[in-house]
């Protein structure tokens, strides 16, 4: 692991982890600056080498305070005991969670499935002509999607910012993206990629670097970022909160055009924006080959009979009282 990855850990590890104190912070920068990882060493795997370095540092400062390495004999063991718990947390939930990915990723045989580069040390693996490249978040917490998505779009963008042509110009799709730019009602205190998308949107047309968002809820969507987006293409929508809001930020779109909304059928939409000279209907074919069958035919009845059917001992039902 050189030394740009571990920096990318290093930022997972901050963002997903509880914010530390001046006092810890020494322990923590020391653990993941000195600790050694193989070449192909995964974030989890880095992590299990930091937290088994943190033993033995705290091992040995509490058998003999001389023992501390150069810079952590201030620190005290109640805040080195901090740093490994957060550490700890970090891990178990980063486990959790890549285990949950495994595990759907299970449904979809057709497709293969990689390891996600570097953005900051192989940023051409995941942005080159020609190629789409797709980051399978389900199994993930709302943090830790958000944290993958604010590194990555960092990383990329800054490659694009520096202009050493190191990836070409690129455009990133963001679907759910309420989920990763939520409005202030939504709450966004752990919702890291809020701001790194600002920051694309708002600079990024000048570095070649465009954004595309996705959601199905525009209610939710940050006020902020919506202002900076170009051209909309707006489906059926039906709740007149979603309504209002998407009038209020599309500046062609009139009274009646969002009265529309609400009567279009599949594939029937209105195009707005510096896209085209004035709000536009169109109407988008839908191509048969994206259909999956590992998604979208869930049938939630069908389930819970074959669950009774398996596992329910009892045949008769039983009523719990409490």
């Amino acid at each position: 692991m050189d030394d740009e990855a571990r920096d990318t850990v290093a930022d997972l590890i901050q963002k997903l982890g509880a914010s530390l104190t001046e006092a810890q912070l020494p322990f923590h920068n020391y653990l993941i600056s000195n600790t050694g990882a193989g070449a192909n060493a995964t974030a989890a795997g880095f992590l299990e080498g930091v937290i088994a370095h943190a033993h033995n540092v705290i091992a040995k400062k509490r058998k003999d305070k001389s023992h501390a390495p150069e810079g952590l004999d201030a620190v005290r063991e109640s805040s080195m005991q901090v740093v490994l718990r957060n550490l700890r947390n970090v891990h178990a939930a980063l486990k959790t969670m890549e285990t949950n990915n495994e595990r759907l990723r299970n449904r979809f045989p057709a497709f293969k499935f990689t390891e996600m580069p570097d953005p900051k040390s192989d940023p051409e693996r995941i942005v080159s002509p020609g190629q789409v490249s797709i980051f399978y978040l389900a199994g993930y917490d709302h943090l830790a999607q958000s944290t993958i998505v604010s590194i990555v779009l960092e990383n990329l963008f800054a490659h694009r910012a520096k202009l050493t042509g190191d990836i070409p110009p690129f455009q990133a799709v963001i679907e759910e993206a309420h989920n990763f730019i939520p409005s202030r009602s939504e709450g966004s205190d752990e919702t890291p990629s809020l701001m790194t998308i600002r920051k694309v949107i708002t600079e990024g047309r000048k570095f070649g670097t465009g954004l595309i968002l996705i959601s199905q809820r525009p209610a939710r969507l940050d006020e902020t970022t919506l202002a900076q987006c170009n051209s909309f293409l707006v489906l059926r929508l039906v709740n007149p909160r979603d309504k209002s809001f998407v009038r209020s930020v599309m500046e062609n779109l009139s009274e009646a055009d969002a009265n529309i909304l609400q009567t279009f059928g599949p594939g029937q939409g209105l195009v707005s924006g510096q896209a085209v000279r004035f709000p536009l209907l169109v109407k988008i074919d839908f191509d048969q080959n994206l259909i999956s069958k590992a998604i979208g035919d869930e049938d939630f009845l069908e389930e819970a009979l074959k669950w009774k059917k398996s596992n329910n001992k009892s045949a008769n039902p039983r009523i719990p009282a409490w």
